[in-house]
């Protein structure tokens, strides 16, 4: 697994177990000093991995960002939620090819949703994200900003999903771009740059392995 942003797989678990914790995620353990740490730590990963699998809309990708009845997309969540496939891949929670149908979904809405600046009908604009989603139309609600830091954690997760899942021979014809990640006109492993400017994604299957 590669890294992002200086974070390895093993670094994403950590904050992403962290993260579930202060957002108050619960799970049944065993009573204390009857499960190690390790069967604890997997316990945790795989309670929170599947709540970022059911509670997202299967049809799109999109998950929700608390699991109240009508609650919008969060593109945090969605970042999050990429990662989650990663680990429970890892884990054998999920198999590789319903995890990346998965992802593939969620890049597929990412890419074809409209970007634009009005109060609604779009998912983000100049390569920025609003923060929360209509779960269903994948556009913005709430009159919601353009988030910098959410956005940067749904790269996150988009990053660690392709270093996951795309092959490393992978070579885009000329003019395409790498299926899952393409930044500032860059493709394959060109780290995230700053900068306004909207990111291709393309749905490639044949890139995934």
């Amino acid at each position: 697994m590669g890294s992002c942003c200086g974070l390895g797989q093993h670094g994403m678990e950590r904050v992403f177990s962290c993260v579930l914790i202060s957002i108050g995620i619960s799970f049944v353990a065993p009573a204390v000093g009857a499960i190690t740490t390790e069967a604890l730590l997997d316990s945790l990963q795989h309670t929170a991995s599947d709540f970022f699998w059911n509670e997202a809309n299967p049809s799109n990708g999109l998950i929700k960002d608390r699991n109240t009845s009508g609650s919008p997309c969060s593109i945090a969540s969605v970042g999050f939620g990429l990662t989650a496939i990663c680990i429970g891949i890892d884990h054998g929670w999920v198999s590789r090819e319903v995890g990346r149908d998965r992802v593939l979904t969620t890049l597929q809405t990412l890419w074809t949703t409209p970007q634009g600046s009005g109060p609604s009908g779009f998912c983000g604009y100049q390569g920025l994200y609003y923060h929360f989603l209509d779960m269903n139309t994948a556009t913005r609600v709430w009159d919601s900003e353009l988030s910098t830091i959410d956005t940067a954690l749904l790269f996150a997760g988009v990053l660690d999903a392709k270093e996951q899942l795309c092959q490393g021979n992978y070579d885009p014809p000329s003019g395409d771009v790498s299926p899952t990640l393409a930044l500032n006109g860059g493709t394959g492993d060109d780290r995230v740059r700053g900068g306004l400017q909207r990111w291709p994604l393309h749905e490639r299957a044949a890139s995934l392995r």
